[in-house]
């Protein structure tokens, strides 16, 4: 009877085992209620999905759950389970529960903002949560007024949350009456720490989990309905770079991105640098003024001339009609500071990070004010946020060598309206900018960056249509704001010898039948003197396309480095488009999308509708492209002074 006694003895539960599996248990009931919520709030992209199908992704994402609350809370429970009385005392333990406490209400904050922002973003949290220092205010100032409600449902579902749980870990520690020993601690020791480390990995299976595992069937959302917005960034913390590797030897890899971005009048001239090249063009330059517009959020299926809101863009509408506007626009990725960095350096964001961050922030980089200045332009940019904001004015005047910037900081706030959560209102920046521009010598280059169609949509009285501003109103104002600048501009001496360039930063938009269309943006290329046609065309476009397009138009000879190709190449099937969003690769070519990984393809299919099967040509275009572009960011490749 003493050696049964014994053996029970040896294998019952520690107490500190049964509270891990608790808490753990406890926790994937409100991971999966997340997950239910996250379902209903965006029930309309998978009501195209079988009930099997949907279902199958939460079983999928109790993986993905598992993983995440282990790796968050795995090293307090570690600690519970090291042998000894020792961790009985009680100041002790309750500094250990304190903590657990404050990492449960981060971890939720976290899945709460998660299903706010995947309608922003059109993905889950990763790197960007890194940003919000640079922002914080603003971010509070949002939060505040526009999800206040939310704020007060997760302050209710914390407390309940808590004092449930305590109620539970209570319950056990007062009925678990055996007592252990050290061979017995030592024993379910061993037991957690085999269990927690399968849990961390996502099972058994080879390679350790990653979010490539949520998809399957060739289909993105159902794989963002099984990640969580807190594994994606914890993800992202493990490798903030992602996973670096090669596709194809280097020299093949080149080949292949040049012959996608080569054009007529260009030579490649350094070997060591993949994406260096020269234009040549036998007439003189233009002297055209460059006036870009970033419009934030603008989306082409909410502009009129592009979509179904006519009502929303009558300006830009009626301006879509003297100028190019082109119908098959993408932005490369879901971000403003995506949007600033590949307009203005025509690099595409292969990774989680900016070039404002280490250790791209030490490369050397080509951007378009560098190439106009060559050319005797006058350079500024401005933006009615803080230049902190986004690292704004690094990106700007440091990395991209505007002779002036201005910001926030810079107006006189006592004369303009402004958004509480960000800076000033886009009528009195676009006002201020034809101020600035008829203080310039000819020609110049003058970048707008607005910011009035950015949550929390805190618009002029005047523009709200029932109290309070919702994103089509904001949409609205910009229009509006856009038409007080032209009307001012028209009466100057630069109009009628400026290139207008109109696009946005991105979309604001998921297309649960088209992912690609979730980053399709407007685009507009106007000259009021007529020194390019009117009409729309459809070929692709990207971002990207944007200085090498400005550089063709102006027919500058000059070196550049970008990674886009002229949108007025005469072969106008030669367009590709190039977009991210997390660990998604797109890729558009003609009337096909490919989405991959970097691991697999996703997805793949027509934008005509028609079957298809053969993904092997874009596959190698799409990896030789994030290569390239990711080893002249990692080996600072970009551009060399002494190499022209």
């Amino acid at each position: 009877m003493q050696l049964k006694r014994n053996i029970l003895k040896f294998f019952s539960p520690t107490k500190s085992f049964l509270i891990f599996l608790s808490f753990v248990i406890y926790n994937l009931f409100y991971f999966g209620l997340m997950r239910l919520i996250f379902f209903i709030k965006y029930r309309n992209y998978f009501k195209g999905f079988s009930f099997i199908e949907n279902f199958l992704s939460f079983i999928v994402g109790l993986r993905f759950d598992l993983s995440t609350i282990s790796l968050v809370f795995g090293i307090f429970f570690l600690i519970l389970h090291l042998p000894g009385r020792w961790k009985e005392n009680k100041i002790f333990s309750k500094i250990l529960w304190f903590f657990i406490v404050i990492f449960s209400v981060l971890t939720y904050a976290f899945l709460f903002t998660d299903i706010f922002y995947y309608e922003y973003g059109n993905k889950h949290l990763s790197f960007e949560i890194f940003e919000v220092p640079t922002h914080f205010l603003s971010m509070v100032v949002t939060v505040l007024m526009e999800y206040w409600y939310a704020l007060v449902i997760f302050v209710i579902f914390m407390l309940v949350f808590s004092l449930l749980w305590f109620k539970i870990k209570n319950f056990i520690e007062k009925f678990l009456k055996n007592s252990t020993n050290i061979f017995n601690e030592i024993f379910y020791f061993l037991i957690f720490s085999t269990i927690i480390t399968i849990f961390i990995r996502g099972g058994l299976q080879g390679p350790t989990l990653r979010p490539s595992f949520a998809f399957r069937k060739g289909n993105i959302l159902l794989g963002h309905l099984s990640l969580n917005g807190v594994y994606t960034v914890l993800h992202t913390i493990y490798q903030p770079y992602g996973k670096e590797r090669n596709f194809f030897p280097d020299d093949k890899a080149t080949e292949i991105i040049r012959r996608i971005i080569k054009s007529e009048n260009e030579i490649f001239i350094n070997d060591k640098y993949p994406l260096l090249r020269k234009t040549v063009y036998k007439e003189p330059p233009r002297k055209l003024n460059v006036v870009i517009f970033i419009m934030e959020s603008w989306t082409a299926e909410y502009t009129g001339c592009l979509g179904s809101h006519p009502e929303l863009t009558p300006f830009f509408d009626s301006l879509s009609k003297e100028g190019l506007l082109f119908s098959r626009f993408y932005s490369c990725g879901g971000r403003t500071w995506q949007g600033a960095i590949t307009i203005l350096f025509s690099l595409p964001t292969v990774y989680p990070v900016g070039i404002t961050y280490p250790p791209f922030d030490q490369n050397i980089y080509r951007s378009i004010a560098h190439i106009l200045k060559e050319q005797g332009y006058e350079t500024i940019f401005l933006h009615g946020g803080k230049k902190l904001t986004f690292s704004m004015e690094i990106l700007t005047k440091s990395l991209g060598g505007f002779d002036k910037c201005i910001f926030k900081e810079d107006f006189d706030l006592s004369k303009v309206e402004i958004d509480k959560a960000w800076g000033v209102h886009d009528e009195h920046v676009f006002l201020r900018a034809d101020e600035e521009f008829r203080k310039l010598k000819q020609p110049f280059l003058g970048v707008i960056f607005s910011l009035s169609s950015h949550p929390p949509y805190d618009l002029p009285e005047r523009f709200k249509s029932s109290g309070t501003a919702n994103f089509f109103d904001s949409i609205r104002y910009a229009d509006y704001s856009l038409k007080k600048f032209f009307e001012k501009a028209k009466n100057s001496d630069y109009f009628n010898n400026t290139l207008f360039i109109i696009t946005a930063d991105h979309a604001n938009r998921i297309d649960e039948k088209n992912p690609a269309d979730s980053f399709r943006i407007p685009c507009l290329f106007y000259t009021p003197g007529g020194q390019i046609k009117k009409g729309i065309t459809h070929r692709i476009g990207n971002q990207i396309d944007i200085l090498p397009s400005v550089i063709d138009i102006l027919k500058i000879s000059t070196v550049h480095s970008s990674a886009g190709k002229s949108l007025f190449d005469k072969n106008e099937n030669t367009g590709y488009s190039f977009m991210t969003s997390n660990e998604e690769f797109y890729w558009v070519r003609n009337k096909y999308v490919l989405i991959h990984n970097l691991e697999k393809p996703l997805s793949f299919y027509s934008l005509t509708g028609e079957k298809v099967s053969d993904y092997k040509d874009l596959e190698e275009e799409l990896l030789s492209f994030c290569q390239i572009c990711r080893k002249i960011l990692k080996d600072n490749l970009v551009y060399n002074f002494s190499k022209e």
